[in-house]
This record gives structure tokens, sequence and C-alpha cells, in this order.
């Protein structure tokens, strides 16, 4: 099952980067095109291909932010503990003398 949704994922993945592949693709292949005006379907697709771009960049970002935001916290949380309440000589009660 663990095997099944590994390659579920990858799939997926793939498939994310296929379309912001070919929108990026689609988009600087026809920005200067013959436009004929308004409800020209060639600015119609661009703005469906902005579109797609701005959400998966937006879904991105989520994830990126779910996962560094609480690593960054638990980083801060440690280090905070390490700097104050770490064991010292001192606080062992560890003599120095031979």
């Amino acid at each position: 099952m663990k095997e099944k949704n590994r390659a579920v994922a990858f799939i997926l993945a793939l498939a994310v980067l296929f379309v912001m592949f070919f929108s990026a693709f689609y988009i600087t292949k026809n920005a200067n095109h013959d436009c004929i005006g308004e409800d020209c379907p060639v600015c119609e697709q661009i703005a469906v291909c902005e579109t797609t771009l701005y959400g998966i960049s937006t879904v991105m970002q989520s994830g990126v932010a779910a996962v560094f935001i609480p690593a960054l916290c638990i980083l801060a949380a440690k280090t905070f503990y390490l700097f104050f309440f770490s064991d010292t000589l001192v606080s062992l009660k560890v003599k120095l003398s031979s």
C-alpha cells in the first residue's frame, strides 16, 4: 500500500511539473501573436495558463510554509532550551579538582 501511495504521489508530481512547464512554454511561445482583439482565443488560453501557474505557485507556497514554519519553530525552541536550560558543570555539581 505504501509503494502504491508513493507511485501515485510521484505521478501527480510529474503531472504538476508537466502542466507548469507547458503552460510557461505556451505563454512564451504565443506572447507576440497576431491578436484579433476582443475574444481572441490565444489571449484567453494565455489567461488560463497564467491562472494555472498562479494557482500552482500559491499551493506550493502554502506547502513550503506548512513544512518550514513548524520546522523553524522547533529549531527556535531547541535553541532556546539549549541556551537557557542546558546542563553545565556547575548545575551538575561537578568538582574539577584532582
